[in-house]
């Protein structure tokens, strides 16, 4: 998986390629995790280059958000499309994600609740 995290002063932002796969998606949660440490526990995840999450994904945004939400800290997805956006819907995980629709809103986001 292609993905890269970029640390802002009060939120980590996380933009990924893909979250079909099971073992990097691990990978990428474990270096959140050491990162936790040193940065701040709310994570932007920017899901503009997927065309598709399934169970896999899912689960994934879904500990992201435990783990988040138990150090403390919120979590926000962006650049949803209206597909994702749709089975978010559908899973009942919009009830819980929160959404924006672009890093700036996020980041006004966290101004305004940090």
């Amino acid at each position: 998986m292609d993905y890269q995290i970029v640390n802002h002063s009060n939120y980590r932002l996380l933009q990924v390629g893909d979250l079909l796969n099971e073992v990097e998606n691990r990978e990428v949660f474990q270096q959140l995790k050491v990162d936790s440490h040193v940065a701040p526990s709310s994570i932007v995840v920017d899901i503009d280059h997927l065309d598709y999450v399934n169970s896999v994904g899912l689960s994934f945004l879904l500990s992201l958000y435990k783990e988040a939400t138990a150090a403390g800290g919120r979590m926000l997805v962006i650049n949803s499309s209206d597909t994702i956006s749709q089975l978010l819907s559908v899973t009942k995980l919009k009830d819980i994600l929160s959404l924006c629709n672009s890093v700036d809103e996020a980041h006004h986001y966290f101004e305004q609740h940090n």
